[in-house]
């Protein structure tokens, strides 16, 4: 019971801190350098897997393959300090085929 709180603030605390989040169905997975990800929003190059302490983005990829697998939907969290927005119609904003200008930061697979 003490992990399962820990856990969940954790979580809480993360997420807390978007100003918003897209999520949906991964319907675009593809991987050169970097990993790219549409769940519904347009193709977003979440990070770079040869970067160096690339062991986030590994298991971001991992999550969206399982995502897709399972046909789950996955939510991508963002954040810029810049904007005080928690709206999720932001996502169509960020574009498709881009680097998104908001930090990626986190993200989930929804059970």
């Amino acid at each position: 019971m003490k992990y399962l709180s820990i856990l969940f603030l954790s979580f809480w605390t993360v997420s807390a801190q978007a100003n918003y989040q897209c999520w949906g169905n991964v319907t675009y997975l593809g991987v050169d350098e970097s990993l790219y990800v549409d769940n519904g929003y347009g193709v977003h190059k979440l990070c770079v897997l040869t970067a160096e302490n690339n062991e986030k983005c590994k298991a971001w990829l991992a999550m969206a393959m399982s995502a897709q697998a399972q046909g789950k939907p996955l939510h991508v969290y963002y954040k810029n300090p810049n904007k005080n927005s928690t709206n999720s119609t932001d996502c169509a904003a960020v574009g498709n085929w881009v680097a998104p200008e908001d930090e990626v930061y986190f993200i989930t697979l929804q059970q």
